[in-house]
C-alpha cells in the first residue's frame, strides 16, 4: 500500500493493482455504491498518456495509470 497525500488536508491509503490478460467473468460480484468500473480494451501507451496529459483520469486514476505504465515497462510487456 502507498500512503498518499490526496491534497492538503486528506492523507489515504491506496493498494492499486495491475491486472494483465484477465478473463470475463460471467456473473462478476455487485459493485459498491461508490464503485464505477469501465472496462476499455485496446488502448496504446499513448493514448493513456494523452488522457493523463488532458485530464481525463481523477488524481488517483493518472497515478494509477503512471504506476501501471511503470510496472509493464518494468516487465517487458511495454517499451
Amino acid at each position: 500500500p502507498y500512503i498518499v497525500p490526496m491534497d492538503k488536508y486528506v492523507v489515504t491509503e491506496i493498494t492499486p493493482y495491475l491486472v494483465i490478460d484477465p478473463q470475463h467473468v460471467p456473473d462478476p460480484r455487485p459493485l459498491d455504491d461508490e464503485e464505477d468500473i469501465e472496462i476499455v480494451t485496446g488502448v496504446s501507451v499513448e493514448e493513456i498518456s494523452q488522457m493523463i496529459r488532458e485530464g481525463d483520469f481523477n488524481l488517483v486514476g493518472g497515478w494509477g495509470a503512471l504506476l501501471a505504465l511503470e510496472k509493464l515497462r518494468e516487465l517487458g510487456e511495454i517499451t
